[in-house]
């Protein structure tokens, strides 16, 4: 360490308001997190108040103006059948760490089916201010 900085403390107090900071960081990620816990749970809800009462679209003046997106995603069901499938046809790219939606639907729209792959349907609650 610089010799300077120890002597007169300019070094601690830095590395001091370093760590206050880092746990403020932290402390607000934790917070941050609990936040989107509950804001995923209450799209939820919504979501669900929404397709009991057969609304897609709604505006509440002065609240929000939400709007339900509804769409197929696919869904490894037998990963092994995909994998040789995808060696075989030399299709590599429909992977990413989970499958590449758009890959597959392009496929899916040449009227190429990949085996080990099913659909599922998932609707998402988009929020904007009113």
């Amino acid at each position: 360490m610089n010799e300077a900085l120890r002597e007169t403390g300019t070094f601690e107090q830095e590395a001091t308001r370093l760590r206050q900071l880092k746990d403020a960081l932290d402390l607000a990620n934790a917070d941050a997190k609990s936040a989107e816990s509950a804001y995923k749970d209450q799209c939820q809800t919504v979501l669900d108040l929404m397709d009991a009462q057969g609304i897609s679209a709604t505006k509440i003046p002065g609240v929000a103006s939400l709007s339900v997106t509804a769409k197929d995603v696919a869904v490894a069901e037998d990963w092994q059948q995909i994998y040789d499938w995808a060696l075989e046809n030399q299709m590599l790219h429909i992977f990413q760490r989970r499958l590449s939606s758009t890959a597959v639907d392009e496929l899916a729209g040449q009227g190429i089916e990949i085996p080990g792959i099913g659909h599922m349907h998932t609707k998402t609650l988009n929020v904007r201010k009113a």
